[in-house]
């Protein structure tokens, strides 16, 4: 006994199609997006939220970093200013999980990359 044309095989559920994974694109790139530009706004408005371990070190201490401008793009190219051994000194053990978290997604990029094929 064959199942009828109109019932559900599972097959289009379980296996994504190009239409689907756009979407999934759009809406990650649009959120991410949006977020960027939201900080991007907020960060010079609210620096209690968004420079508070700066904030509370310097009055305790002379620190390194530079101080970002307020301007909408502008604090970007000065943060890449910022060394490596800055970073290691004024946040400590955070600054491993991040180079190593940016370690990880350069050799998924990789991995990516060699397994198109």
């Amino acid at each position: 006994m064959s199942e009828p044309e109109d019932e559900c095989s599972g097959y289009k559920f379980t296996h994504p199609g190009s239409g689907d994974i756009l979407l999934i694109v759009c809406i990650s790139l649009t959120l991410g997006v949006v977020s960027f530009f939201v900080f991007c706004f907020w960060r010079p408005r609210w620096k209690t939220l968004y420079s508070a371990r700066k904030r509370r070190l310097e009055a305790a201490a002379n620190l390194d970093l530079p101080q970002l401008p307020d301007s909408f793009f502008g604090w970007i190219p000065a943060l890449y200013k910022v060394t490596e051994e800055q970073v290691l000194e004024q946040a400590g053990l955070d600054a491993y999980v991040v180079r190593l978290t940016a370690l990880s997604f350069m050799v998924c990029l990789l991995l990516t990359w060699l397994g198109r094929g």
